[in-house]
């Protein structure tokens, strides 16, 4: 019988790294503090880091995918250098307005669409009902409750801007539309908070 796993799954710009719009070089990368040992943290009480993040500069001709792969192997060894290591990553290029023709769709895999955490799913096991989203966009938070997952919001990146009338406590309910259950079971300031919230499970006033 196959072991699952619970996963912590991740959203880049604005949540691992600092939102600076489209990224389209390495150069441009510039990491929160405290990020790695928030995802240590996490690693260490047995959860897989699996990073999902939407790329529609890809879809507008800002970058390649050959690019963004150099962009995310950079990532990848500054975490690994600091004892972080990450399961997968798991990107999407695809955009409906996109100027590229092989990137202009509706797909299944843009987020809030949940198809790149059902991939994770199969790749890595994951127990989805065990795991959590965390992400600074309405998306992340959608993409994780369409697959019974829990949502965190994070202030950092677009969070603020994101519920700007909302107040940063543990429950959020959405919007007032219809049919839509609480969209983030707890908010937080950064990640490093989401993760403290993530294994002690206790209110955390923030």
């Amino acid at each position: 019988m196959t072991t699952l796993h619970r996963a912590v799954f991740i959203d880049r710009d604005g949540t691992l790294i600092k939102e600076r719009g489209y990224i389209t070089s390495i150069r441009q990368v510039r990491f929160f503090q405290g990020t790695a040992s928030a995802l240590n943290r996490l690693r260490k009480a047995g959860y897989k880091l699996v990073i999902v993040t939407n790329q529609a500069g890809i879809a507008r001709g800002l970058l390649t995918e050959k690019i963004l792969r150099r962009i995310n192997n950079y990532i990848l060894g500054k975490f690994r250098r600091q004892g972080v290591i990450f399961s997968r990553v798991y990107y999407c290029p695809h955009h409906p307005e996109g100027t590229i023709a092989k990137y202009r769709r509706h797909c299944r895999c843009r987020k809030p669409s949940p198809g790149m955490l059902l991939q994770a799913r199969r790749d890595l096991h994951i127990n989805l009902k065990q795991s959590f989203v965390i992400g600074d966009a309405r998306r992340d938070l959608l993409c994780g409750k369409k697959v019974g997952a829990k949502s965190i919001l994070v202030l950092t990146g677009q969070g603020r801007k994101t519920t700007p009338t909302l107040p940063a406590r543990t429950a959020v309910r959405s919007g007032g539309r219809r049919g839509e259950k609480k969209l983030a079971d707890f908010i937080a300031p950064n990640l490093n908070i989401a993760s403290k919230w993530i294994i002690n499970r206790n209110y955390l006033d923030v």
